[in-house]
């Protein structure tokens, strides 16, 4: 591994990874974008059980209603009079958060934080390209050793489904690399940085 690594060191602008595992940092920035998905959510579920109580005691305030007794009409009216402010707070801020998440925010806010984020990306890429394409040379040696003396050709061994199979990850890798340089990092973080770190 080291030595795809130094090899890739030496192909990436710089001469260099800035002496960190650029690995290690896509897991720690796909983490982070996690982190701030997940906050996103939670705020989104926490307005939305603001709405829920609301309804909730707005539906026991009407069946309070329905019956002869002033004292439990007075509390369920209290209750619900206590969640109404904070429900139409909570469903303003749901609309606003909602439309956040609809429009961006979270990747927004992760750029802010990140904005090497697309480099780290495309240098894990590279990084992966360099093994695949260094294992697709040695499962491409392996089966010209173990194709040739049985009077395989060449373009029988390299129709081999091993030797596919190798190349296919290479040429995945690099459609790969050919977006997340070409497109914004909006298009290509969700579905790249999970796939590049397995």
């Amino acid at each position: 591994m080291s030595a795809v690594l130094e090899k890739v060191r030496a192909v990436l602008p710089g001469g260099g990874i800035d002496d960190i595992d650029p690995v290690a940092e896509l897991a720690r920035l796909h983490s982070r974008f996690i982190e701030i998905e997940n906050a996103n959510e939670r705020l989104l579920s926490s307005l939305k059980s603001v709405h829920e109580r609301e309804r909730a005691a707005y539906r026991a305030f009407n069946a309070a209603c329905e019956r002869d007794d002033p004292q439990v009409i007075e509390t369920a009216l209290r209750e619900w009079l206590v969640l109404a402010p904070q429900h139409e707070f909570a469903e303003r801020e749901y609309a606003a958060a909602h439309a956040m998440k609809n429009f961006g925010s979270v990747m927004t806010k992760f750029k802010s934080e990140h904005p090497n984020a697309k480099e780290v990306l495309l240098r894990v890429c590279e990084l992966r390209l360099a093994q695949a394409r260094e294992q697709a040379g040695v499962v491409l040696g392996e089966e010209r050793a173990r194709l040739i003396p049985e009077g395989f050709s060449e373009q029988e061994i390299r129709g081999s489904a091993l030797s596919k199979r190798a190349t296919g990850r290479v040429r995945t890798l690099e459609t790969i690399q050919r977006r997340i340089a070409n497109e914004p990092l909006e298009l290509t973080w969700k579905i790249f940085a999970p796939q590049l770190l397995n």
